[in-house]
């Protein structure tokens, strides 16, 4: 009599998915491919420099590269200061 766990059975019969740790890898890689390519398109259009570094600020929040205190100087900064000029909208 041939005595077998089920689970080793449908290991060998099942395919392997992928782990949290690897799909949280492939999302890492896919958000920082389009970050780099975001900043690369800003960089190529005008925008006010105001706004050209919040937008990059935010850009690089998304991929957590940036410090509390280059949060803090943000929020300080668009507390400070009024909306944008009706020319630079």
């Amino acid at each position: 009599m041939f005595n077998c766990d089920p689970t080793a059975v449908f290991r060998l019969i099942l395919k392997p998915t992928t782990t949290d740790t690897e799909l949280e890898g492939e999302v890492t890689k896919v958000r920082q491919a389009m970050v780099n390519q975001a900043i690369a398109r800003i960089k190529q259009i005008y925008l006010p420099e105001d706004l050209r570094r919040r937008v990059l600020y935010d850009l690089n929040a998304q991929i957590a590269n940036t410090t509390t205190r280059q949060f803090i100087q943000e929020v300080r900064q668009v507390v400070a200061k009024p909306a944008l000029p009706i020319e630079q909208r």
